[in-house]
């Protein structure tokens, strides 16, 4: 059983990589000139 502080930090985590992954999907859908990629 996680204890709170454990929960919220999991939940945070997941938070972030939800943010991520719309992020991801955001710069997908822009034509390539419009965004620099990190190498």
């Amino acid at each position: 059983m996680l204890n709170l502080l454990d929960k919220a930090v999991f939940e945070k985590a997941i938070e972030c990589s939800n943010d991520r992954r719309r992020q991801m999907q955001a710069s997908d859908a822009m034509p390539p000139t419009a965004i620099q990629r990190p190498a």
